[in-house]
């Protein structure tokens, strides 16, 4: 999947990605090629993943914010 892939999907699609890979990571049958390039591309979700937090987690600041000076 590309970067670009990933940068679209919602929060809910990528986490959903992240498991199944940190799934297949469990295996105890993979090479070490295929464990890296799993590991690489579950970076990228869950780094999508916490930029998505993050952004909320700003947005509730704000939204908390404004309804506190309003009191």
């Amino acid at each position: 999947m590309t970067e670009k892939n990933i940068k679209n999907m919602k929060f809910r699609e990528a986490f959903n990605e992240l498991q199944e890979i940190l799934n297949k990571l469990e295996k105890s049958d993979l090479d070490i090629e295929e464990i890296t390039s799993l590991y690489e591309e579950g970076i990228k979700f869950k780094e999508h993943c916490s930029e998505i937090l993050n952004r909320e987690k700003a947005k509730i600041t704000e939204i908390t914010e404004k309804l506190n000076n309003k009191e």
